[in-house]
């Protein structure tokens, strides 16, 4: 069979990188020994940090031009949906239900809850009774797999096999994310070329509350800000696995999402560029919700499963028919989790080998001043450069690096799972939980600690010792080089030992959605007024029954709660003038005209005197968790400008509002005679609930 020119091409530029260019240089310059095994991975580790030094430049004065035109997409106006079917699928795995229920109301506010789906995989029977219930009363669709063929891909191709036929678009969703209401029919635009295939905004952590989790959002930033910005630009963006609005026929020509890979966003995003289509990489504030990594174990499985996905993209990758720009794009993505597995366990061998042994991978010591070295604070002065914008200085460097120099050891397993082809099941990344980590996790970063040092004080002895000029080089060389591995390690290993970040620290350093874009004082004010119509709504409802009954007494405390959340509101409104806004205002305030109507309605049906008895559809158990979100917005945007008391108070508010929620749930249940595992221990109710 001959191969296709494109084919061709891509095996040549892919040899010339990884075999060509290192072998030569190695003939070239490495030693005659048996070491030049290490010499040639260090050759290699250095032409991959070059190219991928050139591409991050040309990447940067790409971005910086995207970022100039931000502003444009929310001065156009959005597409009307009527006519544009949409659907939302919310894809769960034994999540916390009242996670994955908020999210559905929320996402329920830009398509109506009857165009969201939640495909859910989960296997404890808990849950699963609790999200049915949940669904039921709240009006989404809840679809539940008894097996997980396929994992997520699977679900979301039954639900594409079951319902395509009644949809033009879907968003996919990942249970922990929530999208900002009206920014769907902004994104729908972006579909009118019919090249498009799929629109992915950025991914979003607002709880960043670990170190961990903290500095996996920091090492995210230069991807989404930066990288993802040039490939729009370039057309070569790829899924990012949530965050994804597709249009559905052409994901139907390539037969849904990949099944046989633990990352079946970038495997189907490249499958879309060889058909023709490609994506648009939007970076607006649309996700404001998400949970990164909270622990070492939860980020050791998430960058297995990315490492492992972008490794087994590769013999795909090589053969797909595609411009050359957009294949160094994709190779580009590889040739990163290369970099950070292999051959950063390469760096640490070449100083540790020398020390002990006299190992000697080069024949010109100078080799590494002239390249290894400039190449790296170029690449630093790059990276600072082009994230100065984003609160990342040189102390988030070190934190991106030591993060990243313990990431070496999931992607080095995920590379020998993908050479030696082993299967490994999908795993979704853990949520919340401890921090403590297994030793078994913990033992490789001590076991690279303590070689480096023991390195590092051989070396600070043999260069007091030694007499000869160019051998003290060549020890100076190998101990600057095995000091900084030691710093990137040390602070990794206070990443994985540390829990929760201080307050003030993550403060300093949280990213969060630019002010200057969103205007939320109409938020805040309106939030004061709906709080205060829910309260009297509440408490005229309570007082049409008799006070000695325990689900009226719910009521009237959620009334007095609504009150002191509403005084709240009125304290953050007072020190809005201190924010200055721009003349756009997004959409935020769209959604609560729809609660403030269904308050109307219901004091029409439900307060009239000709209301008997108590109406399950009078509690308003949908405005709970609608009011949740508010809390939890006004404190994602406003942090910057609100003191630690007030973000205390918000987060009380938001838990209040957990707490309305299932004490109402629970009085529908007993209202209309169900029993089942819902209700919390709190008002007076007991029960197992966990928020």
């Amino acid at each position: 069979m001959v191969m296709k020119a494109a084919t061709v091409r891509n095996y040549a530029v892919f040899l010339s990188l990884i075999v060509g260019a290192p072998l030569i240089i190695t003939i070239l310059i490495g030693s005659r020994s048996p070491y030049s095994i290490i010499t040639f991975f260090i050759v290699l580790d250095v032409v991959v940090a070059v190219s991928m030094a050139a591409t991050y430049l040309r990447y940067r004065t790409l971005a910086d031009t995207y970022y100039r035109g931000i502003l444009d997409f929310y001065s156009q106006k959005p597409v009307d949906l009527n006519g544009r079917r949409v659907a939302i699928l919310i894809a769960s795995y034994n999540e916390d239900p009242l996670m994955v229920a908020q999210n559905a109301l929320v996402s329920s506010l830009s398509v109506g809850p009857e165009n969201v789906y939640v495909l859910d995989d989960s296997t404890n029977p808990t849950i699963v009774t609790r999200l049915k219930l949940i669904a039921k009363r709240t009006g989404f669709n809840y679809i539940h797999r008894d097996n997980r063929r396929g994992y997520k891909a699977g679900a979301i191709n039954d639900w594409l096999r079951a319902y395509s036929d009644k949809y033009d678009y879907a968003m996919i969703l990942d249970a922990d994310q929530m999208l900002l209401p009206g920014l769907i029919g902004r994104l729908l635009k972006f579909f009118d070329d019919d090249r498009v295939a799929f629109v992915q905004v950025p991914q979003y952590y607002s709880n960043t509350r670990t170190w961990i989790g903290m500095v996996s959002w920091i090492q995210q930033l230069p991807f989404l800000r930066v990288v993802m910005r040039a490939r729009d630009v370039r057309r070569s963006p790829f899924m990012l696995g949530s965050g994804t609005l597709f249009k559905i026929r052409p994901l139907l020509e390539v037969g849904g999402f990949n099944e046989d890979t633990v990352t079946e966003d970038i495997y189907t995003s490249l499958e879309l560029l060889k058909r023709g289509y490609y994506g648009r990489y939007i970076d607006v504030p649309a996700l404001w919700s998400g949970e990164p990594p909270q622990s070492y174990t939860a980020y050791w499985v998430q960058q297995s499963r990315w490492s492992l996905g972008g490794f087994q993209l590769l013999p795909r990758l090589l053969n797909a028919s595609i411009g050359l720009t957009q294949f160094w794009d994709y190779l580009n993505g590889v040739l990163y989790w290369l970099k950070v597995s292999v051959l950063t366990l390469a760096e640490v061998v070449a100083p540790v080998l020398f020390i002990f042994l006299n190992a000697y991978y080069f024949r010109y010591v100078w080799f590494f001043f002239i390249i290894y070295i400039p190449i790296s604070f170029f690449l630093l002065y790059n990276y600072l450069l082009s994230m100065r914008r984003y609160k990342y200085d040189l102390r988030t460097f070190f934190l991106h690096y030591s993060l990243q120099s313990i990431d070496s050891f999931p992607t080095t397993l995920s590379f020998l799972t993908w050479i030696t082809g082993r299967k490994r099941p999908f795993k979704v990344t853990p949520k919340g939980g401890g921090t403590r980590t297994p030793i078994r996790l913990v033992l490789p970063t001590l076991i690279i600690i303590g070689l480096l040092l023991a390195a590092s004080i051989l070396g600070i002895m043999k260069l007091l010792e030694e007499t000869n000029f160019w051998y003290r080089v060549t020890v100076v060389v190998n101990l600057f080089w095995a000091l900084w591995l030691l710093t990137g390690y040390g602070i990794g290993l206070f990443l994985i030992m540390s829990g929760e970040a201080p307050s003030r620290i993550r403060r300093t350093w949280k990213q969060k959605y630019m002010p200057e874009l969103f205007d939320v004082s109409p938020l805040v004010h309106y939030a004061v007024e709906l709080e205060t119509t829910i309260s009297h709504y509440d408490e005229r409802l309570a007082a049409k029954f008799s006070s000695d009954d325990p689900r009226v007494r719910l009521i009237r405390e959620s009334s007095r709660e609504s009150v002191e959340h509403a005084k709240v509101y009125a304290q953050i409104a007072d020190t809005l003038g201190i924010v200055k806004w721009s003349s756009y205002s997004p959409v935020l305030t769209s959604f609560l005209d729809a609660v403030m109507r269904r308050v109307s309605e219901s004091e029409t049906k439900c307060l009239s005197d000709s209301s008997k008895g108590l109406d399950p559809l009078c509690l308003l158990i949908d405005e709970e968790l609608m009011m949740r979100m508010v809390a939890q917005l006004v404190k994602e945007i406003l942090s910057d400008y609100l003191t630690e008391e007030i973000i205390e108070r918000l987060d009380h508010i938001a838990d209040d509002e957990v707490e309305h929620f299932y004490a109402k749930l629970y009085l529908i249940n007993a209202l209309q005679g169900e029993t089942g595992p819902i209700a919390l221990e709190t008002k007076g109710i007991n029960s197992n609930n966990s928020k």
